[in-house]
């Protein structure tokens, strides 16, 4: 008998012509329910930590200050000229023996003055 009405007449489900009331309230439910979820985002490493799965920024470390050369000759405010033109004297003609275009940066501290005309007198 199985083989003259075969598996599919056992197998289909016997359907009635309009939906019944429980079969409707489970379609609304089940709509209710996945309607919001399909607009959530789903969980994954980005979750929890933003910055999963982007690769990594190298760390640059910041240059090594620059070396400063001390000053060949220092002078000392009030110090008197005969002690220091003698060796100001033999610096610059070694610097021009050795190199006759050498520049000489001088600098010179003086106090704040008025304008710049007395700011030029006081050096």
């Amino acid at each position: 008998m199985l083989y003259r009405y075969g598996m599919r007449a056992l197998c289909s489900p016997v359907r009635s012509a309009s939906p019944s009331a429980p079969m409707v309230a489970l379609g609304i439910g089940l709509a209710l329910i996945c309607g919001p979820l399909a607009g959530c985002k789903p969980l994954d490493q980005r979750t929890f930590n933003p910055a999963a799965g982007k690769p990594p920024k190298p760390y640059i470390p910041p240059a090594p200050p620059a070396h400063v050369t001390p000053p060949l000759v220092e002078i000392i405010a009030g110090t008197t000229p005969d002690t220091w033109q003698a060796a100001v004297t033999k610096a610059t003609r070694a610097a021009l023996a050795r190199k006759p275009s050498v520049l000489f940066p001088v600098t010179a501290v003086v106090r704040a003055q008025g304008d710049a005309r007395a700011q030029g007198a006081a050096m």
